[in-house]
């Protein structure tokens, strides 16, 4: 019989990735990650100021700031 193995609890990065305008669908303008307007979604953009951003392999990434906004 094999042991069973614990069940991992997920944990939410809070590292997503930075969307720009010029990347979501000219006709649509819906954004590439989540697929609805860029306009209501809720992906960080490259510049919201309560954000902080690093970038990863070429790929530029942003979380809500600690202490800012709440």
């Amino acid at each position: 019989m094999r042991a069973r193995r614990p069940h991992r609890i997920a944990v939410c990065n809070p590292w997503r990735r930075v969307v720009f305008a010029a990347d979501c669908d000219p006709d649509t303008d819906e954004c590439p990650v989540c697929g609805i307007d860029y306009a209501l979604c809720d992906c960080p953009g490259p510049t919201m100021g309560d954000y902080e951003y690093s970038e990863r392999g070429g790929v530029l990434y942003g979380r809500k700031a600690r202490g800012l906004g709440s």
